[in-house]
């Protein structure tokens, strides 16, 4: 049994200012990222541009993304490397990117409140990953403000509206890239419980990644300088800058359950060792990084099923970024934290 960790999905841009097109180098690059991000995301990929979309079971196939007609075309390549947290990467549909009416979506992360938004929202569930929940409201707001019938400045800002009103029903964690097709905007927005990387490069040229080690390598020696990302702020994607638009409030499930902690103890007990190792919010990610070894099976599937016994708490846990999954397949319980997975114990 061996303990190990990867980023939970991962989503690149590569950007060039309006009126320029990518250049063939750039998309060099670009494949890069997908390449290093299939490495530790190889459930599927996906890739869009304003006109085109490619998506795909597995790593990132380099040949299938050449042959694919007009991907080259156009200022701006987003991609997404997927490690599913539902298992349904079979059915392609399921796979990022995200399509409907006139905006196309990847995200990462986990929506803890799915199933509760596609009973109140009566959301169509043919696509059953979490991520269509977040575009399927952002459109229905778009549409509920009659945004169909509107463009340019006006445009930008119902979909910035519709983003603000969507964040504020999420529970869980998110990073979001979403395109529009009526405005030609690129809209990112997150929450604090998962990692992008943003830079610019020159004047005319933006980059960006889950995993900053990405554009570490893959453009190192390009004079890159990082764009700060908060969280809360919708924003607009302009060649090698950011706008905010838009803010939206954290949301009022953080206040509902303080306590949860108080009540409840997680742990680990390593094997051979006689100390139970316990964890808050606070330590998880620290003792999940220091420990080493296989982990009790015993006791860890003694805190799975307190766990599963008690949806609050679950929620509880996984609007902080932690949530537990038993992968009956692999036959093995494993712990997301924030925007890392790691393997609890294999039996």
């Amino acid at each position: 049994m061996h303990w190990w960790l990867h980023k939970l999905c991962q989503i690149h841009i590569v950007m060039r200012n309006d009126g320029q097109s990518l250049t063939k180098y750039d998309i060099k690059q670009f494949c890069s990222l997908m390449q290093f991000g299939s490495l530790s995301n190889s459930d599927a990929f996906g890739i869009f541009t304003a006109k085109e979309n490619l998506k795909n079971k597995g790593m990132f196939d380099l040949s299938l993304f050449e042959q694919k007609a007009g991907m080259e075309n156009g200022r701006f390549m987003i991609g997404h490397n997927r490690l599913m947290t539902t298992k349904n990467n079979e059915d392609n549909k399921n796979n990022h990117p995200f399509a409907l009416g006139e905006l196309t979506l990847v995200h990462n992360g986990v929506i803890a409140n799915y199933d509760e938004l596609v009973n109140e929202w009566k959301i169509p569930t043919k696509i059953t990953t979490d991520s269509y929940a977040i575009l399927w409201l952002i459109d229905y707001e778009v549409q509920k403000a009659n945004g169909i019938h509107t463009t340019g400045k006006e445009r930008v800002r119902l979909v910035a509206k519709a983003i603000e009103k969507t964040a504020e029903r999420l529970e869980g964690s998110y990073s979001v890239l979403l395109y529009d097709r009526v405005s030609d905007k690129v809209f990112y927005f997150k929450n604090s419980h998962t990692a992008f990387s943003l830079t610019a490069i020159g004047t005319d040229y933006l980059v960006g990644s889950t995993d900053r080690k990405n554009l570490k390598y893959v453009f190192h020696g390009m004079g890159q300088k990082n764009i700060p990302v908060r969280n809360w702020k919708v924003y607009v994607l302009d060649g090698n800058k950011l706008r905010v638009i838009g803010t939206f409030k954290e949301q009022a499930y953080l206040t509902m359950s303080n306590n949860l902690w108080d009540r409840y103890s997680f742990g680990c007990s390593m094997a051979g060792m006689d100390d139970y190792y316990e964890f808050g919010k606070n330590n998880l990610c620290d003792l999940l990084n220091e420990t080493i070894g296989a982990v009790n099976v015993v006791k860890v599937t003694e805190e799975y099923a307190i766990l599963e016994s008690d949806p609050h708490l679950k929620r509880e846990l996984m609007y902080w970024g932690i949530w537990f999954e038993e992968d009956v397949e692999q036959k093995r319980l494993v712990v997301g934290v924030q925007d890392t997975l790691y393997q609890l114990c294999a039996y």
